[in-house]
């Protein structure tokens, strides 16, 4: 009695201990896996095997044959109160010893024999107790596509991957082989760092076979963990490589990540393997599905450090962030991507799509500052920032904005005109003067330019003071004097 109950909290404690490990299953109850045991109960009935060692069964897996002197094995069932408990040690010449307890009472040798016969085959299938003698055996005497239909009357993972590993091991695999190997293992390995090891070491064989590789990228699609899915896709993708070919699927596998934080760390590895433009753009759907901001953001980040990105792979990176929901993150994202991209006009209208879509007047005032600084624009790329700029809502963060790229832009003829287009939006008189005055210190400026600007004062200034201070400022100017 003592020792049923003392069972019982070892296994309650053993729940606690092993919560990750611990997966509901048909028997209503609890399953645990660690290892060199496994436990299973719903309350009532319980069923528990502890090995450890070499221990080699008869192939209909009812008897112990042999046991390295190391080597344990523990079998026990519980009904209710009732726990029947067989212990299989070796002897000196590694044959199995037994004793069987029912109760507190020693049963004889038959009684134990019966017990094994009748339980063994149970404690082989949910853990792998004698898993690689019998691949082995199996794949010696019948091949793989024997190992195979064994697989799934396996019910341990461990046992699972054992066999996998075995076949993995022998010699002259075929790629048809391989890529069952991998479609297999997806479909019945449970244990998430198990599917991932096994997945790793199918990758190792045929590199260069875009077929296995798409049927390991999507076997790494059923890793139930976001971080052994993640850490898998990049260690294959690290081994294999990535092509136009494959990303697609890669790109198909990481959106399955649930975790925003590991689908971001995937993508931001894998594309450091890159080496094809069309391959990060293939990469993009998985960026575009992360939900949270800061992740998409690092990223479409990563996506854009790609090497040799044209044009149209850039295009589709930055129209990328318009999904970006948070202003600053959205704002970072252009800042940053502003010191990477070329001067391709398509590429420059892209930028400012997605700008538009920022809702925060300082954040939007951010992003426009951010390309200004980083390159010479051209007129048309000038014209389209001073266009984007005037949809920002704050006359406070606009007069900023503007006073800065006063200073910054090539002023010709229709880049001026963009810049008074857009100092007409401002709703603050001061904040019309401060952009005017700006444009005015600027020593390059053409007397017609000049021009322009007083006419514009006069013009649109609704305060008079304000006028005035922009009018004297340009007669200064056009009387050839300074200030």
């Amino acid at each position: 009695m003592i020792r049923t109950l003392g069972r019982a909290l070892a296994i309650f404690a053993a729940v606690a201990a092993a919560a990750p490990r611990v997966r509901a299953g048909v028997v209503l109850g609890i399953e645990i896996e660690d290892g060199h045991s496994y436990t299973r109960s719903n309350g009532f009935i319980g069923f528990h095997v502890e090995y450890g060692g070499d221990v080699s069964l008869s192939p209909d897996h009812t008897r112990v044959v042999h046991m390295s002197k190391d080597a344990y094995l523990l079998i026990e069932r519980r009904n209710f109160l009732r726990m029947r408990s067989l212990e299989v040690s070796p002897d000196a010449s590694g044959a199995p010893v037994y004793r069987l307890t029912v109760g507190s009472r020693e049963r004889s040798r038959a009684d134990a024999l019966e017990f094994l016969a009748r339980y063994l085959p149970e404690a082989a299938r949910v853990a792998p107790i004698s898993a690689a003698a019998d691949a082995r055996r199996i794949l010696e005497t019948s091949g793989p596509d024997a190992l195979f239909a064994r697989l799934s009357r396996l019910d341990s993972s461990a046992a699972q991957s054992i066999y996998l590993d075995v076949l993995l091991s022998s010699d002259s695999l075929s790629l048809p082989t391989l890529e069952r190997a991998a479609q297999e293992a997806g479909r019945v390995i449970g244990s998430s760092s198990r599917l991932r090891a096994v997945l790793v070491k199918i990758a190792s064989f045929h590199p260069d076979d875009s077929d296995l590789t798409r049927e390991i990228v999507r076997a790494a699609s059923r890793i139930a963990s976001s971080s052994e899915q993640a850490q898998a896709l990049v260690a294959v993708a690290g081994a294999r490589g990535i092509s136009a070919v494959s990303a697609p699927e890669y790109a198909s596998s990481i959106a399955d990540i649930a975790s925003s934080s590991q689908r971001e760390q995937a993508i931001e590895q894998i594309s450091r393997l890159v080496r094809e433009p069309a391959s990060a753009a293939a990469l993009l759907p998985a960026a575009e599905a992360i939900a949270s901001s800061s992740e998409k953001r690092l990223a479409l980040d990563a996506l854009l450090r790609v090497p040799g990105l044209g044009p149209s792979e850039q295009t589709k990176i930055l129209r990328a962030g318009s999904g970006i929901a948070s202003s600053s993150e959205k704002a970072s994202f252009l800042a940053e991507s502003a010191r990477r991209i070329g001067p391709d006009e398509g590429v420059m209208r892209a930028y400012f799509e997605t700008a538009r879509s920022i809702a925060s007047s300082s954040e939007l005032a951010r992003a426009l500052g951010a390309i200004a600084r980083e390159r010479r624009l051209t007129d048309a790329s000038a014209a389209a920032l001073l266009e984007t700029a005037s949809g920002i809502a704050s006359s406070s963060e606009k007069t900023s904005l503007m006073a800065d790229l006063a200073g910054r832009l090539d002023i010709t003829d229709p880049v001026l005109r963009a810049y008074l287009s857009c100092a007409g939006t401002i709703a603050s008189s001061s904040g019309q003067r401060e952009a005017l005055v700006a444009l005015l210190d600027r020593g390059d400026l053409s007397a017609p330019a000049v021009a322009q600007i007083m006419h514009f004062a006069q013009k649109e200034i609704a305060s008079s003071s304000e006028r005035e201070i922009v009018v004297d400022r340009a007669a200064d100017r056009l009387a050839g004097r300074t200030r």
